[in-house]
């Protein structure tokens, strides 16, 4: 990026033109952070029947509520909440159905997995990285954090597994919207990534 950054203030930042541009509009029209929402936004992305952990809503609740308690939450943030519910539902009906319609799956063996633990800005990103080198391991790619689990059409065939293009606009995105996000964070959709998404 080209772009100086400016940090003069953390309660009323400078953003770029296309940031502005979407804050206004999330903040004219700020996403709704109800059940029934999460539950349509979810079946709208489904192609497997809603089928989720009875837990994971009031989880959800439990989060979102937390969140608005600590103070103003913008437009921006409200569309985030909203999405990291609404993945939740997605990924937890798909895992399901990936379970019943492939019981065999359950029984794959993970053979001495390496997990890295660490607070943030620790260096848990550069260990991983370099354990990504190796090519006798499997790593977490970024654009499956993103999508971790094929739609039905997907597994069956009748779809095209588009997850990697989707997670490469998802990259684009975040870099309009937090440009200056790649000099904490440097990873993009097919780099080696920690799972703080899922």
């Amino acid at each position: 990026m080209s772009e100086t950054i400016h940090i003069n203030d953390f309660a009323d930042p400078r953003f770029t033109p296309e940031m502005s541009e979407l804050i206004a509009a999330f903040d004219a029209a700020p996403p709704a952070l109800d059940n029934d929402t999460f539950i349509r936004l979810a079946g709208e992305r489904l192609d497997v029947p809603l089928d989720c952990d009875a837990g994971l809503l009031p989880r959800a609740r439990s989060v979102i509520g937390q969140v608005l308690e600590n103070g103003q939450v913008h437009g921006m943030g409200r569309i985030t909440l909203q999405q990291n519910a609404v993945d939740g539902l997605v990924n937890s009906s798909r895992m399901n159905y990936l379970h019943k319609t492939f019981p065999e799956v359950g029984n794959t063996p993970l053979e001495r997995p390496i997990i890295v633990v660490g607070m943030p800005r620790s260096g848990t990103t550069h260990l991983l990285k370099l354990l990504s080198i190796d090519e006798s391991l499997r790593t977490l790619k970024r654009w499956q954090c993103y999508d971790p689990l094929p739609s039905r059409g997907m597994l069956e065939g009748s779809a095209v597994d588009n997850r990697e293009e989707e997670g490469a606009f998802k990259d684009q995105m975040s870099d309009v919207m937090v440009p200056h996000m790649r000099g904490l964070f440097d990873v993009h959709a097919g780099d080696a990534t920690e799972e703080i998404e899922i």
